[in-house]
Order: C-alpha cells, then sequence, then structure tokens
C-alpha cells in the first residue's frame, strides 16, 4: 500500500495502535476473569471442607456418650408401614418409624439415616430425615420415600445426634 500523504500514514498507525491497545484490553479482562474464578472456587472448596470439619468435630464432641452425660436415642421401625413399589422408571420405597431420646440430656438435634443397599451390600443409596429437639423420654416419628434406580435388597437404619446445651 503506497502513503502518498504522510497525514494518511499517522491515521493508519493510529487505527493499527488501537486496534492492538483493545487486544491487550481484552487479554487482561480475560486474564483478570480467570483469576478471580479460580478464587472463586478455592473459596467455595475452603468453605465446604471448613463447614464438614466443623459438624464432624461438633458431632464428634456432642454425640458420644459419657460417664456423666448418657446422649442416647433409639430408633424402632414400623415394619407394617414399609413399602417397595415400581413408579415408571424408579423404585419408591418408604420406611417409617419413631426415634426415641433414652438418654439423660436433651438433644438438639436427631438424624436418622437409611442406607439402602443391592443384593452384592453394595451401597447404592441414601435417605435422611430428621428431628428438631427432642427431650429426655420424647418419641418423634420419622420417615423416608427415596426414588431409586435401582431396587435395593436390604437396608439399614442409624442415627446421629446433637446435644442440647
Amino acid at each position: 500500500m503506497l502513503v502518498e500523504h504522510p497525514e494518511d500514514m499517522a491515521e493508519i498507525e493510529k487505527k493499527i495502535e488501537a486496534e492492538e491497545a483493545a487486544k491487550r484490553s481484552k487479554r487482561k479482562r480475560v486474564i483478570i476473569f480467570i483469576i478471580g474464578l479460580v478464587g472463586f472456587t478455592a473459596s467455595i472448596v475452603l468453605t465446604s471442607v471448613f463447614i464438614s470439619s466443623y459438624f464432624k468435630n461438633l458431632n464428634q464432641s456432642t454425640g458420644t456418650p459419657t460417664a456423666q452425660v448418657n446422649a442416647h436415642a433409639s430408633v424402632a421401625i414400623d415394619k407394617s408401614k414399609q413399602t417397595m413399589k415400581r413408579d415408571g422408571s424408579y423404585w419408591e420405597f418408604h420406611a417409617e418409624g419413631t426415634v426415641k431420646n433414652d438418654g439423660n440430656v436433651d438433644l438438639a438435634y436427631v438424624m436418622v439415616t437409611v442406607d439402602l443397599f443391592d443384593e452384592n451390600g453394595i451401597k447404592i443409596d441414601y435417605a435422611l430425615s430428621n428431628t428438631g429437639r427432642l427431650n429426655v423420654g420424647q418419641t418423634a416419628y420419622w420417615s423416608v420415600d427415596p426414588y431409586l434406580e435401582k431396587k435395593p435388597a436390604t437396608y439399614s437404619v442409624s442415627l446421629d445426634w446433637f446435644r442440647q446445651y
């Protein structure tokens, strides 16, 4: 390209400089976005690790019976209300029962976990039910209704709780 006037050359140089500045600006925005995304992801991971370790430690410190404090709960399953039926391509499992505070301290929270296993004993799913405050001697109702892709052969029920302070 022949440039006949120096003014035209100056205009072309300005255009080229503006295009290069736009490219540099776009690269900076992409880098800032990636750094922000990495920071956001790291904060979510760290928060979830903190929360899970907090609850794990809280449970270990409050759910274990000691000589002075008997924090204990028991679960009963009403087998007559247990059902398993096909619902389209899923299995609907229903179990219910009661949980009782058998200890000598009030419980702030009781969680019933129902683990479901296939015919080989491999855990295929789980379901949770929980209660609010459960005072000494009180009984509360629980039920679970998970929808499962695979029909369970057996299940187990376990309890976890947090003591009321």
